[in-house]
C-alpha cells in the first residue's frame, strides 16, 4: 500500500515549492518511500515539473524479488499524483 506522507521542509530552496512525500507499507511497516518537488520548469513558463529527489526501497526488500515492484508502485504513484496536478516527471 502506497501512504501520503507530509513532512516539513526546512532548506530556503524549496521551503516555497510544494513537497510530496509516499510510503510504501506492508502490514502497517514502512517499506520504502519517495519524496520529490513540484515547480516550474526552469527553461519554461507555467510548465510544471515534478522532480523526485529520493527513492528508498530498505535492503531486505531491495535485495528480494519484491524490492523492484515496490520501486516501480513507489514511482507510478508519484507519476499519477505528477498526471493529476498536470505535471511531468523528472
Amino acid at each position: 500500500m502506497i501512504v501520503p506522507i507530509y513532512a516539513k521542509v526546512s532548506f530556503d530552496t524549496t521551503k516555497n515549492k510544494p513537497a510530496l512525500g509516499l510510503v510504501a507499507k506492508i502490514d502497517g511497516k514502512a517499506i520504502g518511500f519517495s519524496y520529490a518537488t513540484i515547480g516550474e520548469y526552469f527553461i519554461g513558463e507555467n510548465d510544471k515539473i515534478v522532480t523526485i529527489i529520493v527513492l528508498y526501497v530498505k535492503s531486505e526488500i531491495r535485495h528480494s524479488l519484491m524490492g523492484g515492484k515496490v520501486a516501480l508502485k513507489l514511482f507510478k504513484a508519484v507519476k499519477q499524483i505528477a498526471k493529476k496536478k498536470k505535471s511531468s516527471v523528472c
